[in-house]
Order: C-alpha cells, then structure tokens, then sequence
C-alpha cells in the first residue's frame, strides 16, 4: 500500500480546521433571512381559505416585484400560532389583529411599523348597544340585566367595552358571548341579550350606517330603531403590519415602502378592502398602541 506525504495531511488538516472555525464565526441568528433567503410574510386567518390564498398572492407578487425580495405568504390555522411563530423564528411580517399583537409583543420582540387607515381613520371604536325595548338607556341600566360580548379575543366586543363598565362599578346580571359581532347584534335585536358590545364605524356620507348593526341590516331592516347606541368606547388603533426584529432595517423600510405604494394603486384599495377592510397605511411604532398595553394590564 502507497504511504501519505505527512506534509500533505498535515495541509489538508489545516484546511478543514479553517473551514470549521471559518463556518462558526459566521453563523447567523437562527430565523434570521440571509440575503437571498425566503421572507415569510402572514396574513392574519379572518377570510376563508381560499379566498385568503388568492388576495395574499397578489400582494406577495407586487412586493416581490418592487423589492427583488423572495417573499413568501403563509395563512396561519389560528391567531395562536403566527404569534406563535413570530417566538420560533418562523415568521418575518405579520398583518395582525390589535390584541394578537399586544400578545407577540409581550412574549417576542416584535415591531409595528404600519397602522391601517380604515374610513379614512387609523383608529376606531368600540360600541355599547341596548334592545331599544328594555329600558336601558345609561350604562348603569345594564346593572342586573343580560349583557352580551363577541370573546375575550376581541378589543371593540370585549376589552375596551368592559373596561367602561368596570369603571362605572356596573356588574351585568349574566354574561353571554355571541363569538362574532353579527351575532351579538342579533342577541341584542331578538331580546337575548339586553344590551351588548361590538364595534364602531361612523355613519357614512349619506348617514348609512356602517356599525356592526349594519351586518344584519339585510335581514332585519329596523334593525337601527329595535337596537340603539347608548356608549362608545374610547379609540382603539387599527390593526398593525408587525415585523420581527430579525429582520435588518433596510428591508424592513423597503417593504413599508412597497406596501404604502401598493396601498395607493386603485388594485391596492381594492384588494386590500377585500382582505381586511384597509384603505392604506400610515407608519406607526408600538408607543401608538400604549393605551392598550394599559387596558389589558388591568384586566
């Protein structure tokens, strides 16, 4: 059998010990994207599937498109598992409801970078509504009476309204949750419920009303006189474009950009309204979101 020169195992040794100690001096933070790595962009899960995947192509191809960035749209099963993955590493951006971004922030070091405008408005609010047939005019009525939320998820059917009620010593008589805002409002109309929360958008240039009363407008057409507005909530900002902070500055700023551009495109308005009811984007930071860290500190 033919020998080894020493002196090229010694050469090849150094080599490989070089490569190895070269490799570890450049590792990256895991979860942080490299360069031509993919950016996973999340939308939050409040559409159907399918209708959620073809809004969300579009948007990713024109980002893509203006950046030069491999982004890659992903729709979570749940709310639970972007913040989830925001913690994990998995999740770059992420287009949240208020409250799920309260959670990632308190468990991950995430950022709002954008804030929705919404009827030309970047906040809105809650509402306290009555069945117009049970004497309850004040928020101290509903002392005693049957008094419906949306879920403890939602800050418009939930968080701020209990919030006035607790600071008004007012305890309803029995606590129903309605899940969705149409439901809650039909609790309300059909006597379910005395009173109850959603949200609340004001009325349209023509005095349309766009409230959640407005989703069963349809199917019952004296819904405005049989359900009334008796309190609104203090504002509560729209819903964030959040990023994590793996993510370098100058991409961060380029796909803020994009979106803003996108946003003001007549298909951006169009697409976005369908995804989200957003009309376009204001640059925010988390302090815009402060009297919510408060709200729920408290609860």
């Amino acid at each position: 059998m033919k020998s080894q020169n020493p002196i090229s195992i010694i050469i090849f040794t150094s080599l490989v010990l070089f490569s190895c100690s070269n490799t570890t001096e450049n590792k990256t933070v895991p979860g942080a994207p490299e360069k031509h790595s993919v950016i996973r962009f999340y939308f939050a899960p409040s559409l159907t599937k399918p209708l959620l995947n073809d809004k969300a192509d579009e948007l990713i191809h024109f980002l893509g498109k203006e950046t030069n960035l491999h982004i890659e749209p992903v729709i979570p099963r749940d709310h639970e598992t972007m913040i989830h993955d925001f913690g994990s590493g998995k999740a770059h951006i992420g287009m949240m409801n208020t409250l799920s971004f309260i959670a990632a922030v308190n468990k991950y070091d995430v950022n709002a970078r954008l804030k929705s405008v919404k009827y030309g408005e970047t906040s809105y609010r809650g509402q306290i509504i009555a069945n117009a047939d049970k004497n309850v005019n004040t928020i101290e009525d509903i002392a005693g009476k049957r008094f419906a939320f949306t879920n403890r998820n939602s800050t418009s059917g939930y968080l701020y309204p209990a919030k006035i009620l607790k600071a008004k010593g007012v305890k309803p008589g029995e606590i129903l949750y309605g899940k969705e805002h149409d439901s809650v409002v039909e609790m309300v109309y059909n006597g379910t419920a005395d009173a109850g929360a959603t949200y609340y958008s004001e009325p349209g240039p023509n005095g349309q009303i766009r409230d959640a009363r407005a989703l069963l407008l349809h199917k019952y057409p004296d819904i405005q006189e049989k359900v009334k507005i008796i309190d609104l909530t203090e504002p509560i900002p729209n819903d964030p474009l959040v990023f994590s902070n793996e993510l370098p500055e100058d991409l961060v700023s380029q796909i803020c950009q994009a979106m803003i551009k996108f946003s003001k495109t007549a298909e951006g308005k169009k697409l976005l309204t369908a995804l989200y009811g957003t009309e376009g984007f204001v640059k925010c930071t988390n302090e815009d979101y402060q009297a919510m860290f408060e709200a729920i500190e408290k609860e």
